[in-house]
């Protein structure tokens, strides 16, 4: 699964909100947006990424999770 490094941290900053419907995604993407208040820099950007790919991979036949990589994919 590929998702565009600059939408998904524009996501992870705040500065794109979308809307998403697989709750087990708003979740996550919670937490990691609490780390980054922590560490402002990124620094475990990479490691954030993998677990967002991880979840949206093992969860792809879910129409929400398709809705879901769409709208991440729509991101610029």
């Amino acid at each position: 699964m590929v998702i565009s490094d600059q939408a998904l941290k524009k996501i992870l900053t705040g500065q794109s909100n979308p809307q998403f419907n697989f709750l087990a995604l708003k979740i996550l993407l919670t937490r990691l947006k609490m780390n980054i208040k922590k560490d402002p820099q990124l620094s475990g950007y990479h490691t954030y990424k993998q677990e967002i790919v991880d979840l949206l991979a093992k969860n792809q036949n879910l129409p929400s999770v398709q809705r879901d990589v769409q709208t991440i994919m729509g991101v610029n």
